[in-house]
């Protein structure tokens, strides 16, 4: 039994580390925002351990980036990637039954994506716009034109790496 605890511990951490580690690799989908690849290790994370350790991943990869790698004082971009892992991360604790008895992936990806895209349209609204210090008019059109379809693509390449490294996830003891 503590054995299994450690072992859930350390591939907390390495994930965590992982995480930061791809935060740091960002690329333009939809410029000026960049996308990175850090919640690929929070959703192996959710699917092979639960929605505890994906949510502790995510923030554990926040608070590196805040500590070691972030040159911004603000922390209102790590505010947003952390509420985007757990919005991106929910399917999957409340569908995971689902998923077991073939209850279709891609189907559930974007569900997954839709509904993330849309919680995060308004958690940038309410949370991360006033802290940029953003205008609230006009808010609205800049979301959905620009915000939305911005997770809807970050999403859809996470859920597509994630589905490609799935096969090989059964590997891992826990």
């Amino acid at each position: 039994m503590k054995n299994n605890k450690t072992r859930k511990m350390v591939y907390i951490a390495f994930l965590s580390a992982m995480s930061a580690v791809l935060f740091m690799f960002e690329f333009p989908i939809m410029p000026p925002l960049q996308m990175d690849l850090s919640d690929l290790p929070v959703i192996i994370a959710t699917v092979t351990m639960g929605w505890i350790p994906g949510i502790c991943v995510a923030l554990l990869k926040n608070l590196l980036h805040i500590i070691f790698i972030s040159k911004n004082p603000m922390i209102a971009g790590e505010i947003a990637n952390f509420l985007y892992a757990v919005c991106i991360l929910a399917p999957f604790a409340i569908y995971k039954p689902q998923l077991k008895h073939g209850f279709n992936k891609i189907v559930f990806a974007a569900i997954s994506v839709v509904l993330a895209a849309v919680v995060m349209n308004v958690l940038n609204y309410y949370i991360t716009f006033p802290l940029f210090h953003l205008s609230k008019n006009g808010a609205w059109e800049i979301l959905f034109a620009t915000y939305f379809p911005f997770n809807l693509v970050k999403g859809g390449i996470l859920f597509a790496l994630y589905y490609l490294i799935e096969p090989y996830l059964h590997r891992i003891k826990l």
